[in-house]
């Protein structure tokens, strides 16, 4: 349990009302993705769905879609919740360092978790990266 993502954020840095809608975006479209079993991760701009994690990963996700999310100073939101079925024994969530610093690479806002669902490695330095990155993390216990 001590490993699973806590409700709330994780760090100082706040989601803005742009990222709490793409957010709800990004939540609906892995509902609407559960069932067929495609990933896990969705990354959502100005409600534009940038992409859709496939078998290729997260960190991938995160660096194919980086030229779509525009020149702008930050912005992107990587939500990543289990599916609807999702076994609790194996493949879930799974965020930590390396992740943030992937999205700090490409200057991403935000990441969206779902609280004691995803699996947060390193959570303290998971946090500091954040907050030295300006990204925020949020953990979200409910679905939309």
């Amino acid at each position: 349990p001590e490993l699973l993502a806590p409700e709330g954020y994780l760090g100082r840095v706040k989601a803005n009302g742009s990222h709490r809608a793409d957010i709800t975006l990004g939540q609906h479209v892995l509902q609407q993705m559960s069932g067929l079993d495609i990933g896990q991760a969705v990354l959502v701009k100005n409600k534009v769905v940038l992409g859709i994690e496939a078998v290729e990963g997260t960190d991938a996700l995160i660096s194919r879609c980086a030229h779509l999310r525009g020149n702008e100073d930050k912005g992107g939101v990587l939500i990543k919740f289990p599916k609807t079925r999702q076994t609790f024994q194996a493949d879930l969530p799974t965020i930590g360092p390396e992740t943030v610093a992937h999205m700090a690479a490409y200057n991403y806002a935000g990441i969206a978790i779902k609280a004691d669902s995803t699996l947060v490695i390193e959570r303290e330095r998971t946090r500091v990266a954040a907050d030295e990155a300006g990204i925020f993390i949020i953990g979200l216990k409910e679905d939309v």
